[in-house]
């Protein structure tokens, strides 16, 4: 029965979940116009690419590498491996740009810095969401995943109220957040939404880690104590 109970609410979790994901998808759409939704996709994939490389570690196996490792040593070594994957894609996609422009405005310096920092915040993002598996805790990973697309939403709207709050002159003078929504001029640029996306997550994340702190501990010490005693049982293996 709690099973049957724990089943249904994921549905409506992932559900709203869903609905979410499409109306920060709908809203940033509308309000970057053809050019830059075309920009922001090139973008997004090429950190997609990237984390394809980091899904065989700090992906779906996670819970299996914290049960066999314990979790200090799976989120030491999955940790360090994010932060070398990131800096990669920074060197790569920061050269990759000067030889094509010969310089690196501080626009595209922007995207650089960014794309790496996100690919990191993912990372973690699935470590977090692989600890909540591995100690059964599926509604908190239900919970963490409905709160970055809320704060996406949110800071969505927040950056549009602001951008509406100050158009001053020409056509769009006094137009509303409402009104820039419903007009929908391109106002919105892969940078703008690329930073939403960053501290959206980095929120999100914080929140989840510190309101789930004993739980952190509780694993951290005990693999310490471990640690300490030789751990015999997984032959001070890493992974």
């Amino acid at each position: 029965m709690i099973a049957h109970r724990l089943a249904n609410r994921t549905i409506i979790w992932q559900g709203l979940k869903a609905v979410l994901a499409i109306l920060v998808v709908v809203l940033y759409s509308r309000m970057m116009g053809a050019a830059g939704r075309g920009r922001l996709s090139i973008w997004l994939m090429n950190i997609q690419l990237f984390m394809l490389v980091l899904e065989w570690m700090v992906g779906s196996t996670l819970p299996n590498f914290m049960i066999q490792y314990g979790v200090k040593r799976t989120l030491r070594f999955s940790i360090v491996l994010s932060i070398g994957v990131s800096a990669l894609w920074m060197a790569l996609h920061g050269c990759w740009i000067w030889i094509n422009n010969g310089a690196l405005p501080m626009s595209e310096l922007s995207l650089v810095f960014g794309g790496g920092l996100l690919i990191l915040l993912l990372s973690v993002v699935n470590i977090v969401l692989g600890f909540y598996q591995f100690k059964g805790l599926v509604e908190k990973r239900n919970q963490l995943q409905i709160s970055i697309e809320f704060l996406k939403l949110l800071l969505l709207l927040v950056a549009l109220a602001f951008i509406a709050k100050i158009i001053v002159v020409g056509p769009l003078q006094g137009l509303g957040l409402l009104g820039l929504i419903w007009i929908a001029p391109p106002v919105l640029n892969t940078e703008s939404v690329s930073w939403v996306l960053i501290f959206s997550i980095g929120i999100a994340i914080l929140v989840s880690i510190l309101l789930n702190r004993k739980q952190w501990r509780i694993e951290l010490e005990k693999d310490t104590i471990s640690e300490n005693g030789g751990d015999s049982e997984n032959g001070g293996k890493e992974p």
